[in-house]
């Protein structure tokens, strides 16, 4: 899976995706998924998101993410889900 590869999801009606092991995913992949209605999003793996991946989230209501084994994520990664509906985060980290 790659970054332009996502395009294709932009006029789909999802609430849930799971990118598991997306090892060729970058920061610019997650600019793919404005206007989803996404609640949940699985990007367990996907070692070569940094922070600036998830600034590309703003503005999605999602209730539950997963950034296990996303290396590259440091503590600023959760300022950009400030003001989401989240209930559920899952943070595993190799360690």
């Amino acid at each position: 899976m790659t970054d332009s590869a996502l395009k294709h999801l932009q006029d789909l009606p999802l609430t849930s995706v799971e990118f598991s092991n997306c090892k060729k995913l970058t920061d610019d992949a997650l600019s793919h998924l404005k206007g989803i209605p996404l609640t949940s999003l699985n990007l367990f793996g996907c070692r070569r998101l940094t922070n600036h991946a998830l600034s590309h989230l703003k503005g999605i209501s999602l209730t539950g993410v997963n950034f296990s084994f996303c290396d590259k994520l440091t503590d600023e990664a959760l300022s950009h889900l400030k003001g989401m509906p989240l209930t559920s985060i899952f943070l595993i980290a190799t360690g």
